[in-house]
């Protein structure tokens, strides 16, 4: 018999993050009407991790349904949809063991299985035989799930944790804003990341076709920050992925641009980790959300507050010194800055109208002069030699 080399999902590459992110994904939809608490445990000293949460939990059926999408060895794979891949997959790609253990509010009986990735592949046990399930009493009540992983496949280190706190209160700002969701690494309360924004928050409202839309917002940040950046991609209220650049692809703007999209019409894979960006509704989607006003407005206004960026080029380009090299006090901050967020704009210049554009020439110079209209039309040339350390 054929044995994969691996256990299924431990040949992805999501990380340590991405793989908790998961189990609190789980977590945060089985959440009760008060919400739900995840205490994530990293134990550096026993090599292992837990994912415990107060959530509704799981009844037998339910958790028998999350381990069967577990690939039995030399087995096919599990059919498209069938719950739990999530959680077993996240698991395997944390550690070669792992425990659950699960109970409702109303059942006076919790539900365990464990997974012994090693005797599995190793053939030390059958395919029926790779989780052992266990049933008992309730020493006292409870309700939630309880995960926990030994002999991990991914690194754990001290400062692991803080990192953590910090990627998952950008990651689940909104549900620990709301309080639907608590987060505590290591005991430690994660907080929601909440950047100062420029203009506070932008509704999003686009209505597509067949009477499907696009909601959510959008914002400008006051500040870079390669944290709190990129736009949550939602299908219902699971993140899907955080994007850094949907409908603006590309755009050296996006690392000031954060928000979130709910593309409840947008088909994803069974375990929602990623949307069909080849289907039509995704296209439609980005292509919608890239030409709203909103957008074009939040791109605007970024491109407005690089003037001040943009002061000694301009006031450069218009005094006659035009030998086509910077003068000294336009610096290496500045240039990169300008190649980094710079685009079409205009102002008045001794009382005519000047647009200045930014264009990809042919290098021979550092920008054009002509007449537009009743004013002035400036092209700066990205492709100038000026450029050339900061590209």
């Amino acid at each position: 018999m054929n044995r994969p080399a691996s256990l299924p999902g431990a040949r992805r590459s999501r990380g340590t993050e991405q793989a908790i992110a998961a189990l609190i994904d789980n977590a945060i939809d089985a959440r009760g009407r008060n919400g739900v608490t995840v205490r994530v445990t990293l134990d550096f000293a026993a090599r292992s991790l837990a994912v415990e949460d107060d959530g509704l939990g799981m009844d037998p059926e339910s958790l028998r349904g999350a381990v069967a999408a577990m690939r039995p060895p030399g087995g096919a794979p599990p059919a498209p949809g069938m719950p739990g891949l999530g959680m077993v997959g996240a698991c395997s790609v944390l550690g070669r063991r792992f425990s659950v253990l699960t109970s409702t509010a109303e059942s006076q009986v919790e539900h365990g299985v464990a997974h012994d990735g090693e005797a599995w592949l190793s053939g030390g046990c059958r395919p029926q035989d790779a989780f052992e399930a266990t049933s008992a009493a309730k020493g006292r009540p409870w309700h939630g799930t309880r995960i926990h992983v030994s002999c991990p496949n991914v690194s754990l280190y001290r400062q692991q944790a803080g990192a953590l706190l910090a990627k998952f209160g950008s990651r689940y700002a909104r549900h620990l804003a709301s309080g639907s969701a608590r987060i505590l690494v290591n005991g430690r309360p994660c907080v929601p990341a909440e950047p100062k924004l420029e203009g506070g928050r932008r509704p999003v409202h686009i209505e597509l076709q067949d009477g499907k839309k696009i909601t959510g917002w959008l914002g400008v940040m006051a500040e870079k920050s390669r944290l709190s950046c990129g736009l949550a991609l939602y299908k219902g209220n699971r993140i899907v992925r955080i994007s850094d650049g949907f409908g603006i692809r590309g755009h050296p703007s996006m690392s000031r641009v954060t928000g979130e999209l709910h593309l409840d019409h947008v088909p994803t894979n069974p375990q929602k980790t990623r949307f069909f960006a080849s289907s039509p509704e995704y296209a439609e989607a980005q292509q919608a959300f890239g030409a709203s006003p909103v957008v074009r407005s939040a791109l605007l206004d970024i491109t407005r507050s690089s003037k001040e960026t943009l002061g000694p080029l301009v006031k450069y380009v218009t005094t006659g010194n035009r030998d086509g090299k910077f003068r000294p006090n336009v610096g290496m901050s500045d240039a990169r800055n300008i190649m980094a967020e710079a685009s079409a704009f205009e102002f008045r210049h001794a009382g005519s109208p000047v647009r200045f554009d930014f264009v990809f020439g042919d290098g021979a110079g550092l920008y054009e002069i002509r007449k537009d209209g009743p004013g002035h039309l400036i092209e700066v040339d990205r492709n100038s030699h000026v450029f050339s350390a900061v590209r």
